[in-house]
């Protein structure tokens, strides 16, 4: 019976650590080495990679202008490359530079020669930014120009539910 118990019990830390030849100069001399308990250092580093794929974001950020209330969605998806249009109170801004409404279709062709010139394997889309009452003939103004310059891909910013 004593011997079950003295094969099944727990060894501590300071039970494991054993004095070793070192291997240096002096045969004599000796070092404490202590066996090291790897099951929490794994487990540590398992919950810092888990919580770094669950918070890992695939898309890019994208800067919301705070004068804008964007519309709640059930369903969203996280844009890779995008060119971002806003929309605030009737005024159009093309990567934050005010356009006026009629020339954001020459704008828009231009930003799509230089994005066929530099990638043409990559699908870019058009992000649509503005505010939930803006009025529907101004959205649909920079939808028709966005196709007219080429954009097939047109997305509206939206937060999701």
């Amino acid at each position: 019976m004593n011997s079950i118990l003295k094969h099944t019990e727990v060894n501590s830390v300071i039970d494991q650590t054993s004095l070793l030849n070192s291997q240096g100069k002096s045969r004599n001399k000796k070092k404490l080495d202590s066996a090291v308990l790897l099951t929490s250092l794994i487990d540590a580093f398992s919950i810092l990679v888990i919580y770094l794929l669950v918070n890992f974001n695939d898309g890019e950020a994208l800067l919301i202008d705070p004068s804008i209330q964007l519309p709640n969605a059930v369903q969203a998806s996280l844009p890779t490359r995008h060119t971002v249009i806003k929309l605030i109170k009737g005024e159009v801004f093309l990567e934050n530079t005010k356009i006026k409404p009629g020339q954001l279709t020459s704008f828009l062709v231009k930003v799509q020669k230089k994005i066929n010139g530099s990638d043409k394997n990559s699908e870019h889309s058009i992000i649509i930014q503005s505010d939930k009452a803006e009025l529907y003939k101004n959205i649909n103004s920079i939808v028709l120009a966005s196709n007219h310059a080429g954009f097939s891909n047109i997305k509206f910013a939206v937060i999701q539910h």
